[in-house]
């Protein structure tokens, strides 16, 4: 976007706190902001700095993974705007001893969504094995966990695949807020 995704405003609020509040009305008992602190952000929300920095969204998730005090950490990405509580609900209602991640299927391939995923806290230490190997792809991660079956495959309804992306730069911030009609 040219710009701190967190801090880019959808519906009047910052992505940040539109992402904040969504997680807190789905029913997160922790919520952290993985990322540097910015001073947008009030005393009351927690940053998780990336560890080590400068990888990507991995070291974002091995960093709220090693810092959770639950079994479970559901992680949603600021630049997914158009989620609503119902979406997030539905990863939180897994089978027990499982995550949950979106998956795509197409004939020629698997894509998971690893930004609006539930994860076992459990994966931290595999996840920040994998940064010191030097890969910074969550989807190497969640295909392992997949296989270990540690998490769910969960393929998303029709109806919400619009939903579960990325806002990534204005022109499709810009087309999402005039195509949305209905609201969050």
């Amino acid at each position: 976007m040219g710009r701190d995704k967190a801090l880019c405003s959808w519906r009047g609020r910052p992505f940040w706190q539109v992402t904040w509040e969504l997680a807190g009305a789905a029913g997160a008992s922790e919520r952290y902001l993985c990322g540097p602190r910015r001073h947008e952000f009030p005393p009351e929300v927690e940053c998780l700095p990336d560890s080590p920095a400068g990888l990507g969204p991995l070291a974002g998730v091995a960093a709220a993974l090693g810092r959770a005090r639950t079994p479970w950490v559901l992680v949603v990405a600021v630049d997914m705007p158009l989620l609503r509580v119902s979406d997030l609900r539905a990863l939180l209602e897994g089978p027990g001893d499982q995550g949950r991640v979106p998956v795509w299927t197409s004939p020629s391939r698997r894509l998971y969504e690893p930004l609006v995923a539930l994860y076992p806290a459990n994966l931290a230490a595999r996840a920040v094995d994998l940064l010191r190997a030097g890969e910074d792809s969550v989807q190497a991660l969640l295909r392992q966990a997949v296989e270990e079956r540690r998490i769910e495959e969960w393929p998303v309804p029709e109806d919400r695949r619009g939903r579960f992306r990325s806002l990534n730069d204005p022109s499709e911030l810009a087309a999402a807020a005039a195509a949305l009609d209905d609201p969050p």
